[in-house]
């Protein structure tokens, strides 16, 4: 019981921490959009700018037996599931659109 009422405490305290954080930055945009306006956008473009996917360690004999991994158990998958024959009246049916 007593640590359902902290979790509560707890849960409370985080949502109202979060919202006077998003309050702050809401103000602090709106004044940087009248005062300095240069500022506001360059904030504004930085929270949108994609960061660089790096690919630093892969290589091309890396991505060959990841996809090659990938296919060889597709193909036994597959392989195996071809053997299966499913007979499904609902599958089998039409297609029809209401």
């Amino acid at each position: 019981m007593i640590f359902l009422h902290a979790k509560s405490n707890y849960n409370k305290i985080k949502r109202n921490q979060k919202l006077k954080f998003k309050t702050s930055e809401k103000d602090k945009l709106t004044k940087l959009s009248k005062c300095k306006p240069k500022e506001f956008w360059k904030k504004i473009r930085d929270q949108y700018k994609k960061q660089p996917q790096k690919a630093e360690n892969l290589n091309n004999i890396d991505l060959y037996e990841h996809f090659k991994s990938l296919y060889s158990t597709n193909e036994n998958h597959i392989s195996h599931m071809s053997n299966d024959n499913i007979n499904d009246e609902f599958l089998d049916n039409d297609i029809t659109y209401l």
